[in-house]
């Protein structure tokens, strides 16, 4: 590949000789700070923490056969999730101040 003649180290290496080991080495540091920089960019891309008061709680319902199938018949006739239409179905006979502004997805 032909050398950047624009590239600031293109320029540095035919102004001053260094040794290949140098040069080599020199790589290598770019190589580093091109991992870092990108490791730096998927740091901002991590989910941030959620308020303690927003976690999401687990709880599990045993339930008849026939019952979980009708829900999951449900679910998929309304294109949505178990989990989702199940939250509704309890919200809907909460006390409004029981209930959640809006489900998140996890």
């Amino acid at each position: 590949m032909p050398a950047d003649q624009t590239d600031p180290q293109f320029k540095f290496r035919n102004t001053v000789r260094i040794s290949e080991a140098d040069e080599v080495l020199a790589d290598e540091v770019n190589k580093i700070h091109a991992v870092v920089a990108e490791l730096q960019e998927r740091l901002t891309l991590l989910p941030q923490p959620v308020p303690e008061d927003d976690v999401s709680r687990v709880v599990t319902v045993r339930m008849p056969g026939r019952l979980h199938e009708a829900l999951l018949n449900e679910a998929h006739a309304r294109k949505t999730s178990l989990n989702r239409l199940c939250l509704a179905k309890l919200a809907s006979v909460l006390p409004a101040e029981a209930q959640m502004p809006e489900v998140r997805r996890h």
